[in-house]
């Protein structure tokens, strides 16, 4: 199904890009530095409670949504995983703010690793 997802996703964005996708956008990139202006103080611990706090509740909220379509029924599953993936595709054009993420991410575990 997973599978099945993926590929309606890449079809839809090759047939149709919707405008409601940069709205997500922008309201994510809202979240993530008001999330960043109140956690981060530049200490690596600060950092990774902010990564943590920025991305742990959208998923855990896709995946609640994701769980209770699929009680519904398997088909309200599928279509809530097209609509996430559609919903995100539109990121990629953030993906030089992902490299630094993640290189953030790794130099705030190594300093919490090494303390």
């Amino acid at each position: 199904m997973n599978f099945l997802a993926i590929l309606i996703a890449l079809g839809v964005e090759q047939w149709r890009t919707f405008a409601w996708r940069d709205a997500i956008a922008r309201s994510f990139v809202r979240y993530a530095r008001d999330v960043e202006r109140k956690l981060n103080g530049g200490r690596a611990e600060q950092a990774l409670l902010a990564t943590v706090a920025a991305v742990v509740p959208p998923v855990l909220v896709a995946l609640a949504v994701y769980y209770v379509a699929r009680g519904i029924h398997p088909l309200l599953g599928l279509a809530w995983n097209v609509l996430v993936l559609y919903s995100v595709m539109g990121f990629r054009r953030f993906s030089h703010a992902a490299s630094a993420m993640v290189a953030a991410w790794m130099w705030a575990v190594s300093s919490v690793l090494r303390a």
